[in-house]
């Protein structure tokens, strides 16, 4: 315990461990560099997988299962989850002109770019935060259908609109045709 294997002309690089934990130290100029066919580093004793650099592959694990990689395409997250803190905005396009984030109190998608926001689906549906009931609803073929209370109140069709309640119009130049 804490003898150091010194190497360089100005002892540049050490290897050590004191009592509790193991070192390499590089305290001189440039990059400490590991030059392998591949890297894998492993925790002790279990001797999960934590790093695993292959060829252009990096992967990273938690309690070894694989949750991030590398590859020719960019990268891919495995798991069920990419958390971001609030502020913190996952941005899209060279410019980030499409912004997606939460601030503490609200949630947003952002397009500030040029162009339009486009949602491509055979059918959209808006529910409430508890997922219990519809707002909006936008299907292939067969018309937008606006609810209140999960009842649904308008409808477009292949002739016009449906109305299902009590219509009101509050303006007096208003017509219906």
């Amino acid at each position: 315990d804490n003898q150091r294997l010194r190497l360089g002309t100005g002892n540049d690089l050490e290897i050590f461990h004191n009592n509790d934990n193991s070192f390499i130290n590089d305290s001189g100029t440039g990059q400490l560099m590991i030059q392998a066919s591949g890297l894998r580093l492993r925790n002790y004793p279990e001797g999960h997988t934590q790093v695993n650099c292959q060829d252009d592959v990096v992967e990273l694990y938690y309690n070894n299962s694989k949750k991030f990689q590398t590859d020719s395409d960019g990268v891919e997250i495995f798991g069920n989850r990419l958390r971001l803190a609030d502020n913190v905005k996952a941005a899209f396009g060279s410019g980030a002109d499409l912004q997606i984030y939460h601030d503490g109190n609200h949630s947003y998608i952002q397009d500030a770019g040029t162009g339009s926001l486009i949602l491509v689906s055979n059918q959209v549906v808006m529910q409430n935060a508890a997922q219990t009931e519809n707002m909006f609803a936008a299907i292939e073929n067969a018309g937008c259908n606006l609810y209140y209370d999960n009842v649904k109140k308008f409808e477009t069709t292949s002739s016009g609109a449906e109305v299902f309640g009590e219509l009101q119009m509050n303006d007096a130049n208003s017509h219906i045709k």
